[in-house]
């Protein structure tokens, strides 16, 4: 929960404490208390939203990261392909650190639509040592798309497995509206648009392991499509 939300809670909960000294009793006292609570909400929701943009960007951010980090920095890509190479679990593990290098705590769902541990592979108990040491949780589904894979196939594995999550979620510290279907793929994969279940936007993360350098890629699509270039016509008296 963010300092904010936390700082309204707690002036609330003072408040709330003294109404018996109030004496709020009858139809005044209903509206008295309805016009607070309303009050309370309105600000309690701000500062939760405020904390879900700022969780929303910081996994933004990472995956960003690791997209760059993948092409400027040969070790981290070997990992990720020696990761690629022992199968879906290692590159689970992989991902999940590095989103937690960024304050994000990620969890998959299993079958009992329970939070499961993606780094430890156990049932994930959020604590108190882990809210203070992180900014928010959120849901994560990793899939590989290998040579022959389709893509959207593996994306709708994914979000299957990712819709069996029925856990109450922690206001405040988990961002309920969005979930990640990360596809990893050997080369570039086409970008698929977000996915809308009720209130819960499935987005849709492609992350390349091997990318073509644009000039490279210009110049095979040059060399596929040729450019015929203008008929020059001689220079001569017109007829």
């Amino acid at each position: 929960m963010s300092s904010h939300a936390a700082e309204a809670l707690e002036r609330f909960q003072t408040w709330w404490k003294k109404t018996t000294d109030l004496n709020l009793t009858g139809f005044k006292g209903v509206m008295a208390l309805t016009a607070v609570l309303a009050a309370f909400r309105s600000e309690f929701d701000h500062h939760l939203a405020d904390h879900e943009a700022i969780v929303r960007n910081r996994v933004a951010r990472a995956f960003l990261h690791l997209k760059r980090s993948l092409v400027a920095d040969q070790d981290i890509r070997r990992r990720w392909e020696d990761a690629f190479a022992q199968g879906e679990t290692a590159c689970e593990k992989l991902g999940a650190l590095h989103l937690l290098s960024h304050g994000i705590l990620s969890f998959k769902a299993n079958a009992e639509g329970e939070r499961t541990d993606l780094i430890l592979g156990e049932r994930l108990v959020i604590d108190d040592a882990i809210i203070a040491a992180t900014d928010g949780l959120v849901l994560t589904e990793w899939k590989l798309v290998k040579t022959g894979d389709s893509a959207e196939e593996r994306r709708r594995i994914a979000k299957s497995q990712a819709q069996l999550y029925s856990v109450g979620s922690l206001a405040g510290f988990e961002l309920r509206s969005e979930r990640y279907i990360v596809l990893i793929g050997e080369q570039e994969l086409q970008e698929m648009p977000d996915d809308r279940e009720g209130t819960v936007l499935y987005k849709t993360i492609s992350i390349a392991l091997s990318r073509e350098i644009p000039s490279k890629a210009a110049a095979h699509s040059r060399a596929r499509n040729p450019v015929d270039e203008p008929t020059r016509q001689p220079v001569g008296k017109s007829l």
